[in-house]
Formats: C-alpha cells, sequence, structure tokens
C-alpha cells in the first residue's frame, strides 16, 4: 500500500459514493474513432447552468472549472473536453494543503483505488462520446459523481 496516492482521509468518500465502479461505468469500452465524433462545444455551458453551475472557461489550457467550498475544502473540478472524450481532474485543499488524490484524474484516482481494492481497471480510461446526446449524459453523470463527492466532503469534520 505504500504506491497508494490518495489521502487517506478521502477514501472513505470515495468509497460512499462508490467512485470506482461509478467511473468505470461512465468509461465503458466503447472504441475511440475521433472520425465519428460530432458535437457543439457551445452546448457545454448550457448543461451546467440547467444545474445552477457556471464554468469557468480557461482559454489558454483549453479546460472548464468548477469552484467548491465545502467546510475547510476548497475543491476545483476541472473538464477537459476533447474530440470524443473528456477527462474529469479534482484538485482538493483544505487549509491550502493539497490532499493527494491520484493527480487528481479520475482515472488514476480509480487506479489508485483499485490498489486499495485489489482490483483492476479495464477497458477505457475516459469517458467516450461521439454526439451531443452522449456528451451532455458523461457530463451529467461526472456532474452527478462531483455532486456525491461534495455531499461526502460536508460530512467531514
Amino acid at each position: 500500500m505504500d504506491n497508494i496516492m490518495i489521502h487517506p482521509i478521502l477514501i472513505e468518500p470515495l468509497r460512499n459514493i462508490n467512485f470506482s465502479d461509478r467511473y468505470k461505468k461512465l468509461c465503458g469500452n466503447k472504441k475511440y474513432d475521433p472520425d465519428l465524433v460530432r458535437f457543439d462545444s457551445y452546448l457545454i455551458p448550457l448543461h451546467f447552468k440547467e444545474r445552477g453551475y457556471e464554468l469557468k472557461y480557461n482559454k489558454g489550457e483549453k479546460f472548464y472549472r468548477i469552484n467548491n467550498k465545502i467546510n475547510e475544502f476548497d475543491i476545483t473540478f476541472n473538464l477537459l473536453i476533447r474530440d470524443g472524450f473528456i477527462q474529469f481532474v479534482w484538485d482538493v485543499l483544505k487549509e491550502k494543503e493539497r490532499f493527494d488524490l491520484g493527480y487528481g484524474m479520475w482515472e488514476s484516482i480509480v487506479r489508485n483505488m483499485d490498489l486499495i481494492n485489489s482490483d483492476k481497471f479495464e477497458g477505457n480510461k475516459k469517458p467516450l462520446f461521439i454526439n451531443n446526446d452522449e456528451l451532455k449524459h458523461v457530463l451529467m453523470e461526472g456532474f452527478n459523481i462531483h455532486e456525491d463527492f461534495l455531499k461526502q466532503l460536508a460530512l467531514i469534520k
């Protein structure tokens, strides 16, 4: 367990929301083919606005960001959306101390959780999509996971 890169305080919240299984299901086993991808990027912020959140876009690094404050935790949720795949990334700080979270990339968090649980991550490492409907599904499920994680962090005193 020496190679685990998840702060001990974050393991239980991840388990409580069934993070690994939910992320693996979201990734599925679809084949990646960027030639099939057709989506409208202007819809991305609208999906989050429906849920009451404003996304900030970093033009230089081309990713979306949502910042949350839960008790003493500052959580940044980044979304890197490319042609046909999404990478979700968390950054968790408490009083300016960064909590290890497998580099923050969800595929890395799953890999670390699998080490803890003696499991194995097979299939795609990132959620794939080819159209607006699939993109919305992946974004909304990713956001559901994010909200559930925030609820678990709120329980930590």
